[in-house]
């Protein structure tokens, strides 16, 4: 069965219209590969930060791919590994692991000091916006 790449990217935008981190990950890597929409390096970051800063881990993963490679940004070395940083911290995404410790053999000490000062920026921003989402979700059901 032949995949429809354009259904699937439909579907995955009304889902990340719903905050759905995965789905907006899936919309991001759509647009990184040119499936079902053409190559956008621009706006597979756009849909890689959504899913990076409600936590998914690929969308971190992939974020820190971007800022290493410049596409869709200038390249960023220490952006880089900050978001390698943030998803290695998940454990969810053991490549994380390998291109964060790959990525830090070729930078200074200041600029993994500076990496480290943003990864625990975004990662308390993350876990805020998972703390007064869950927050919202428990007013839903109990008002």
């Amino acid at each position: 069965m032949k995949q429809d790449y354009a259904l699937s990217v439909y579907w995955y935008q009304k889902a990340a219209g719903h905050e759905d981190a995965d789905a907006q990950f899936r919309i991001g890597a759509m647009y990184n590969e040119g499936k079902g929409v053409p190559k956008n390096y621009i706006e597979a970051m756009k849909w890689f930060r959504k899913a990076a800063e409600q936590g998914n881990s690929k969308g971190q993963s992939f974020l820190g791919i971007m800022y290493d490679q410049g596409k869709g940004v200038n390249k960023d070395l220490v952006q880089a590994l900050a978001w390698y940083t943030v998803a290695s911290a998940s454990k969810m995404d053991a490549s994380a692991v390998e291109l964060r410790d790959e990525l830090e053999k070729g930078l200074t000490p200041h600029q993994i000091t500076q990496a480290q000062q943003l990864a625990v920026k975004y990662q308390r921003k993350i876990d805020l916006r998972k703390t007064s989402s869950k927050s919202r979700s428990e007013k839903r059901v109990n008002p």
